[in-house]
């Protein structure tokens, strides 16, 4: 079952890769600016790391869509 309370991203603040805690399967992450301009999408299993490894240093919004769930956070690039 989904729990919105429950989904997070570790580690935060990220350096290279992060994960999506409290989902299992797949789920697309996309990430945007703190304008809303989409950097990023991609679609994988939750239990693989995401890279960050190419953005800059700064705070971004990440939203998760697993199925018909979605979650959105705050993540930090150190």
């Amino acid at each position: 079952p989904y729990d919105g309370n429950a989904v997070r991203l570790f580690p935060n603040p990220v350096k290279d890769k992060f994960q999506i805690i409290g989902l299992d399967g797949e789920a697309t992450v996309s990430l945007y600016d703190m304008n809303g301009r989409e950097l990023y999408k991609q679609t994988q299993d939750t239990r693989e790391m995401f890279s960050a490894e190419h953005l800059h240093k700064g705070m971004y919004i990440v939203r998760v869509n697993a199925g018909d769930n979605a979650y959105s956070t705050k993540m930090v690039k150190e």
